[in-house]
């Protein structure tokens, strides 16, 4: 009689076990469910560039063009320190052009804020 009862008590537990296990599953299935059916708006971006690289009075400068402003800054000969200072603030490097001479051209994007 004992050995039934111990039985049936572990039998009881198993199936407890089993069915919190079932109801997680089925909640993680839903919610997997869910997601892939939610429309997501598409990442937008703004976009600028770095070029001109030039030498000027004090050092080199270089152009920053961004939403139709263009703006000349403290730069090195490469231009990869104005690149630098704008990755600071969130700007990714997409692409390099070489420019005639020792020149580039950087293209940069970073997500609309």
């Amino acid at each position: 009689m004992v050995r039934n009862r111990k039985f049936t008590i572990l039998i009881l537990i198993v199936s407890v076990l089993a069915l919190a296990s079932i109801t997680e599953f089925g909640r993680y299935a839903l919610q997997t469910i869910q997601a892939q059916t939610r429309p997501t708006q598409p990442q937008r971006w703004e976009y600028c560039t770095v070029n001109m690289i030039t030498p000027g009075t004090g050092g080199w400068k270089a152009q920053v063009s961004h939403g139709g402003a263009i703006e000349n800054g403290e730069s090195d000969i490469t231009g990869i320190s104005t690149v630098n200072r704008l990755g600071l603030s969130g700007w990714e490097l997409v692409s390099v052009v070489h420019q005639t001479g020792n020149s580039a051209e950087y293209f940069l994007k970073r997500p609309i804020r």
